[in-house]
């Protein structure tokens, strides 16, 4: 990344349906996820979830902070709820 290089992030929340579907791995900062649907299907997706806001600020620590937000989508109750953190940050 060049200085002063400005990143975008969405990351996954606890909030997002993925989380109930999911298990930790042990000895490990990543869940796995398995689950499916009639129209989609998740098989060993590996996710770093994030808890808040201020665990999303903490990942991205070496970095200045711009923006941080949040957004959530779903396109119908038989789907997910695809609550992400969003944050935007330049490099110190």
């Amino acid at each position: 990344m060049s200085p002063n290089g400005v990143l975008y992030a969405s990351m996954i929340s606890n909030l997002h349906t993925y989380k109930k579907k999911s298990k930790k791995i042990k000895n490990s900062w990543l869940s796995e996820v398995n689950w499916e649907n009639g129209r989609i299907k998740v098989k060993k997706y590996y996710v770093n979830f994030i808890k808040n806001t201020s665990d999303l600020k903490k990942k991205f620590k070496n970095f200045k902070i711009i923006f941080v937000g949040q957004y959530e989508h779903q396109l119908d109750y038989n789907e997910t709820n695809s609550h992400h953190y969003t944050i935007i940050c330049q490099k110190k």
